[in-house]
């Protein structure tokens, strides 16, 4: 029996890993389950690019510790060999190995990790859309567990009577920058577009910012998760994100100010949950 594991193990682990290399090299234009969720902003390929980089570099490194392992389990098995001597690689020469192999690792993937998401991050993910004109402004509230939306009506203002309100539903039009300044009511909370490739923390007492730019032709109903836990019902702390063409955007907008307006009460505190826009520095 002990003649027949180490080649046993040794053959799982050689069809665990060119089951793992076959499936990540698989380019079908149709999702599956190795797919990520279809894309809809025009900068969220980049932290697929990076995501592909970081696996491929992590497949080549499972490939050679198994053949390494492999290799160990078929030239030391049972009978191969008539005495084996155990060594506890403590001596200075297998310190240094160790150190030179795992900075080097260290180095290529992580540092890669690193130059990769400062380039994104100062080419594109820091420049928000402050001035622009054309951007569309949401304030997100998070709370235990829900999402609740807030666009600025007529008037241009936040926490005013003619704001658009929602509650675990936001809609915005296709080819459009939405910039979002989120926070929380209770505890951290995570806003996370999974098909925007974008994810920002909701603290309390705290305004962060999260942008992207919709895509063409990418109107359809998405979902807005939660992705830091929260309490014992953070699985149910979900919305509808909503893409529309913008005539349908625009005329969705007009409904729900109609709507907002005649629910709005001065002197219902929860309701005034918004603030005034922060620009950046304030």
């Amino acid at each position: 029996m002990r003649r027949l594991t180490a080649p046993l193990v040794g053959a799982c682990l050689a069809g665990v890993a060119l089951v793992t290399t076959s499936a990540l090299g698989q380019g079908t234009p149709d999702r599956s389950m190795w797919s990520p969720p279809p894309l809809i902003s025009t900068e969220g390929h980049r932290s697929d690019q990076l995501f592909i980089v970081v696996t491929w570099m992590l497949v080549v490194l499972f490939v050679i510790m198994t053949g390494i392992m492999i290799t160990a389990m078929l030239k030391h098995r049972a009978g191969k060999v008539a005495h084996v001597e155990y060594h506890p690689g403590d001596t200075p020469k297998d310190a240094v190995f160790a150190m030179v192999i795992s900075t080097i690792i260290f180095l290529v993937v992580d540092g890669t990790l690193l130059v990769r998401s400062h380039i994104d991050l100062n080419e594109v993910y820091w420049h928000y859309p402050e001035n622009d004109p054309d951007t569309l402004r949401i304030e997100v509230l998070a709370q235990q567990w829900a999402w609740n939306y807030r666009y600025a009506g007529a008037d241009g203002k936040f926490n005013t009577a003619d704001d658009i309100v929602t509650f675990n539903d936001v809609r915005v039009p296709a080819n459009k920058k939405v910039l979002f300044q989120i926070t929380s009511k209770d505890v951290i909370h995570s806003f996370f577009v999974a098909n925007a490739r974008m994810k920002q923390d909701a603290n309390p007492g705290q305004i962060t910012r999260m942008w992207f730019q919709t895509k063409p032709g990418t109107a359809g109903e998405y979902e807005v998760a939660c992705a830091e836990m929260c309490g014992y019902a953070h699985y149910l702390m979900k919305s509808r994100f909503v893409v529309l063409e913008q005539a349908d955007w625009n005329a969705w907008a007009a409904e729900a100010a109609k709507w907002s307006s005649i629910q709005y009460d001065k002197d219902n505190a929860d309701q005034q949950w918004g603030w005034d826009w922060k620009t950046l520095g304030q």
